[in-house]
């Protein structure tokens, strides 16, 4: 029978002060750190397959950051371990490798970020040890909420404001909630790691100062239970149209208020629910791990001559807004610039019962729930801004409703929603193969 093993461990990635923070429109740059930033790798290994999950506290990053570190575990390790990387997406965290709204790259950055997650990745499957595999779910439904919403008018709004406002009728769709829990315990009990998988943008902090936001809280709360050298990978799910913003609770209570250490309310409502799922944890993964990927070539939108007619009166005017300006330059630039298409990689992985689907994106709920409810596995996760960004991945009504998801940029919004239910299916045939 084959024996599970793993391996965890973790880097510093916090960059110098004075560099943009991406996140917002227009650059904010650093003055200081709330908490380290991190990127935390955890490789798994059955004796015959490997995997490492890379974590890395940044809004997010293009796919050349994971090709990168791909060719780097190659020369170091060879073809042995599948690597899967994923942003945490915090809106406080390092420069990428773009420039996102106003906000430009660093590459020095970036390379430093591949370097730290190769040394961890080398030195997580250099420590593997015998490991049993456990996994759990719990709900967490204090901290997260849809953030688009049907208004009385019949339109459709991004959070519609944290003012008391009478046009809010409801939320457009329903969110997951689930805490799904993956974890390995050496054998004397110890927590070598763990794999966390839930959805909500970590927008909670803003400011100057880096910060891994609700993250970094949860991060702190593993560690004073299991010690320092436990490793957290937490992988954002489908949060492209889920925030911390209640919008129907702000109708009732207009005063409802997001403080400035509210990321530590959300890190430790995810603790709190996390170690009340692992009281009833079984340890019974099977030791088998597998991996598949693929990747096809999506169609991006192009700009109308409306789009055009409209970014040219933007750009002809003294009185447009700075995020409308950033639009209409991005609208023009694609015009003059085409970009036809983008390839997508869909990456799963499966650890027993345990699946991991990876997306390239700020993935809309509707698709996390497409992918599993139609699983072949009794466990599933799913990973948004998996291994690359490719904006957000916006599904009906609210594409067609023109909410701020899906408004057409270079790096933003660039995908149909034919786009978002083609990754969920090549996500489902991957996992219907591995199971075979």
């Amino acid at each position: 029978m084959k024996q599970l093993k793993c391996g965890a461990a973790e880097r510093i990635i916090t960059p110098a002060l004075g560099l943009g923070i991406p996140g917002y429109f227009g650059p904010r740059y650093a003055t200081g750190v709330k908490d380290e930033l991190y990127t935390q790798a955890v490789v798994v290994d059955d004796g015959e397959n490997a995997v490492a999950v890379v974590s890395i506290d940044i809004m997010d990053f293009k796919v050349s950051l994971t090709a990168a570190l791909r060719n780097e575990i190659k020369k170091l390790l060879g073809d042995r371990v599948t690597v899967m990387t994923a942003a945490t997406h915090s809106h406080t965290a390092s420069p990428t490798n773009y420039e996102c709204l106003k906000t430009k790259p660093h590459m020095p950055s970036i390379r430093n970020i591949i370097k730290k997650s190769a040394e961890a990745i080398v030195e997580a499957y250099n420590n593997r040890v015998p490991v049993k595999a456990g996994f759990a779910e719990g709900n967490e439904d204090r901290i997260s909420f849809c953030r688009n919403y049907f208004m009385s008018d019949g339109t459709i709004r991004t959070n519609p404001g944290r003012c008391k406002n009478p046009y809010v009728e409801r939320p457009v769709s329903k969110i997951d909630h689930a805490v799904s829990i993956l974890r390995f315990d050496d054998e004397a009990g110890n927590t070598v790691a763990r794999i966390v998988n839930f959805a909500c943008h970590p927008d909670t902090v803003g400011g100057n100062e880096y910060c891994a936001d609700y993250i970094g809280q949860l991060r702190r709360r593993l560690k004073e239970k299991n010690g320092e050298k436990t490793v957290l990978a937490f992988l954002n799910g489908c949060s492209g149209d889920i925030n911390h913003l209640d919008g129907m609770g702000m109708q009732k209570d207009p005063d409802l208020g997001y403080g400035a250490e509210h990321y530590k309310y959300m890190g430790d409502c995810l603790a709190e629910t996390l170690f009340n799922a692992e009281s009833i944890m079984k340890f019974d993964i099977t030791p088998c791990v597998k991996t598949s990927s693929r990747t096809f070539r999506g169609e991006r939108r192009q700009p109308s001559n409306e789009d055009i007619e409209w970014a040219e009166n933007i750009l002809g005017s003294e009185k447009s807004s700075f995020s409308d300006t950033i639009y209409a330059e991005e609208l023009i630039e694609l015009k003059e610039h085409p970009r036809k298409f983008t390839n997508v990689e869909i990456q799963t992985i499966s650890i027993g019962e345990c699946s991991l689907s990876g997306l390239p994106g700020e993935i809309f709920s509707e698709i996390g729930f497409s992918i599993k409810d139609r699983s072949p596995y009794s466990k599933n996760m799913v990973v948004g801004l998996a291994n690359g960004a490719h904006g957000y991945i916006v599904t009906e009504p609210c594409f067609s409703a023109g909410v701020y998801e899906a408004r057409l940029a270079i790096h933003n919004s660039f995908f149909a929603p034919e786009i978002a239910h083609k990754m969920a299916d090549v996500a489902v045939e991957l996992l219907n193969e591995m199971k075979k």
